[in-house]
């Protein structure tokens, strides 16, 4: 099937969008830099690959939305701050470059409160969005299934209505969060077609359970599978109707891929500072390792592919915020960011040698937290399908 672009895409074209962070911007970096330096960072380092407790999940999540993380997107006359994808991003990369871990519970808080500002009634507003902006409340999303990864078409939880509501019924796997969390935006079938799916907000006491799911990485916040048992669910928590579901999420997720490819740039970052400290200090054969030209090659390469990643995240954000769709470019970001972290990440525990597989320094956990990054919002070869789609016109899928 050939799809005929509506316009010329703007990667070919260019499209003249600035995309430098301006002097607010940088200064609001600034404050949360600090604020995670002199306070955070050590935090992090004490819990290391632990699971945190929900107490702690929610104080940090809570500490950092005053700074624009879970509220970043909300408007501000329901209580959020208001930014533009962009700046939200730039804050992101910080989060990211201390714990990636965090990072990633603040984006499906950030996200299930921009999803919640953007479509519930006001009543629903009022009652979950306070408690989501400043993490009282711990939310998750329900989407991939063991039977539906990158096709959201298959997806099988059903809710069937009932008297007042609806049962759920069905069970979500990779479920960020979804060990602590209060509620979940669950998107369910409401009948035979397939994008007949509309969103659900659940609560815990409704009728869902967690499991822990071990991973490889992202250890210190939950990963979880859910499972409906015939959860009610009240007809004014039905989010979506007429079969939007889908759409709303695919609307409002635009720029959730090039934000994954930021969490990538910076694990990336705090993975080529540590090897550039350490090149700087470790002497071998009577000069620190730094002054070796393997050494300063590998330094460079990394530093390039941090940068690289970084730009095609800013222009895919910035194109997002001026009104364009940016499947294309935001895919590219999203394939190249995670791609480039796992690069930089490997060859920070190469510079670091033997020290760099031994789990007290820390950089063997960058390498797994950044190969963690290239399965979430699409892997790597799902958005290669879509940078092809989109360049040819033609559906591998």
């Amino acid at each position: 099937m050939i799809d005929a672009p509506a316009a010329p895409p703007s990667h070919v074209t260019g499209d003249g969008i600035g995309f430098a962070p301006n002097a607010e911007q940088r200064l609001a970096v600034d404050s949360f830099r600090r604020f995670l330096s002199s306070e955070f960072a050590a935090f992090v380092t004490d819990a290391g690959d632990r699971l945190v407790t929900r107490d702690a999940l929610a104080h940090w999540l809570g500490a950092c939305s005053a700074f624009g993380m879970c509220g970043g997107k909300v408007r501000p006359d329901h209580g959020g701050d208001g930014l533009d994808w962009l700046s939200f991003g730039l804050l992101f990369e910080e989060l990211a470059a201390v714990s990636m871990d965090f990072a990633g519970a603040a984006f499906i808080q950030s996200m299930a409160a921009n999803l919640i500002d953007a479509i519930a009634p006001e009543p629903l507003r009022r009652a979950y969005l306070p408690d989501l902006i400043t993490a009282r409340r711990i939310a998750s999303i329900g989407i991939s299934e063991p039977g539906a990864g990158s096709n959201i078409a298959e997806i099988a939880c059903r809710a069937e209505p009932c008297a007042g509501g609806y049962r759920l019924t069905g069970t979500k796997i990779w479920i960020t969060n979804g060990g602590h969390a209060d509620l979940n935006l669950c998107l369910a079938r409401v009948g035979p077609a397939a994008n007949d799916l509309d969103l659900f907000l659940v609560e815990r006491a409704d009728g869902f359970s967690a499991r822990e799911i071990a991973t490889l990485g992202w250890r210190a916040t939950s990963t979880a599978q859910l499972t409906f048992d015939q959860a009610w669910v009240p007809e004014a928590r039905r989010l979506t109707h007429g079969s939007q579901g889908l759409r709303t999420f695919a609307t409002l997720f635009a720029a959730a891929r090039p934000l994954v490819g930021l969490a990538s740039v910076g694990v990336a970052r705090a993975a080529l500072d540590r090897a550039i400290s350490y090149g700087q200090t470790r002497v071998q054969h009577g000069k620190p390792i730094a002054a070796h030209q393997l050494i300063q090659a590998k330094i460079a390469n990394m530093a390039v592919e941090v940068d690289a990643a970084r730009l095609l995240c800013w222009r895919a954000l910035a194109i997002i915020d001026a009104g364009g769709r940016g499947d294309v470019e935001a895919a590219m970001a999203k394939l190249y960011a995670t791609e480039a972290g796992v690069r930089v990440t490997s060859d920070a525990v190469q510079i670091h040698g033997s020290n760099g597989i031994a789990v007290d320094t820390g950089i063997e956990r960058l390498f797994r937290n950044a190969r963690m990054a290239t399965m979430p919002e699409g892997t790597t070869e799902l958005q290669q399908l879509i940078i092809g789609r989109g360049l040819t016109g033609v559906r591998a899928f």
